[in-house]
């Protein structure tokens, strides 16, 4: 069975050029015309190890490598007791290939989470962060400076009410928790490409980062589906590759988070 280019060890920018050539499989490499093909939109160096990696073979990796791995994974805190709870009391997985998808529905919250961690990330160690920038890229225009102050404030107010007594207390102000938060607005699927193609170098430039999407969900028609279940907008796919799902709604007063996957 031929290897998607999609699961190929190679650069984002690559396989982006790649599938837009027609070229899904590892196997389409030996069916087309070979490196010629591939030398009008790639170097020399990128068509040798695409070809390098097409003829590489899968490694089996035994389950304690796996949970070993997982056990030295880097997270953070959300700092919202009841998230932070349902995600094995660990947080936001970080690195390895880690994806936690959240859906909901229009005001049902999903803006406030990515920029609760936006700013939650950036905390110390010590006080359950990364200690990492964010990069935030937008779709929906829904990003908003006086949101980020809010949850830059209320996550700084919430932990010197809950450490009151802990002094010196490490906590940035929220100008530099602000400061932490790289935002790329991103509307057109061109753009996307183009912020894809040039992300390494963008992780490379601010080091350290972890990436934050506000994307839309599926509309669907609540008044003939009061119950229909909410979904990314590309379908269920993401829900597959994820390494947490959950789903964000409004609830009388509040809001609730269900989980539907986990890691933990």
């Amino acid at each position: 069975m031929s290897r998607p280019v999609l699961s190929l060890n190679l650069p984002a920018h690559l396989k982006t050029l790649l599938v837009q050539n027609g070229y899904l499989a590892a196997a389409d490499f030996d069916e087309g015309q070979g490196a010629e093909d591939l030398l009008q939109f790639l170097s020399e160096a990128e068509v040798q190890a695409v070809a390098d990696l097409a003829r590489k073979q899968p490694v089996a990796v035994s389950a304690w490598a796996l949970g070993q791995d997982t056990r030295r994974q880097k997270s953070f805190l959300t700092q919202l007791c009841g998230l932070d709870s349902l995600l094995g009391g660990k947080g936001i997985a970080l690195g390895g290939g880690s994806v936690s998808e959240v859906v909901g529905q229009p005001g049902s919250g999903q803006t406030e989470l990515c920029l609760r961690l936006c700013v939650a990330v950036q905390l110390p160690e010590s006080l359950g962060g990364a200690g990492m920038r964010a990069v935030y890229v937008d779709t929906t225009g829904s990003f908003y400076h006086a949101g980020a102050e809010r949850a830059a404030t209320g996550l700084r107010e919430q932990l010197v009410a809950a450490r009151k007594n802990d002094l010196p207390l490490q906590l940035p102000e929220p100008g530099v928790l602000l400061d932490g938060i790289g935002v790329f607005r991103v509307y057109e699927a061109h753009e996307l490409v183009a912020l894809l193609e040039s992300f390494d170098d963008v992780c490379r430039e601010l080091s350290n980062v972890v990436l934050v999407s506000q994307a839309k969900s599926s509309d669907t028609d609540h008044a003939t589906a009061p119950h229909s279940k909410c979904l990314p907008i590309d379908g269920d796919v993401w829900s597959r590759i994820s390494s947490n799902h959950l789903s964000i709604g409004n609830s009388g007063s509040g809001r609730c988070i269900e989980l539907h996957k986990s890691s933990v």
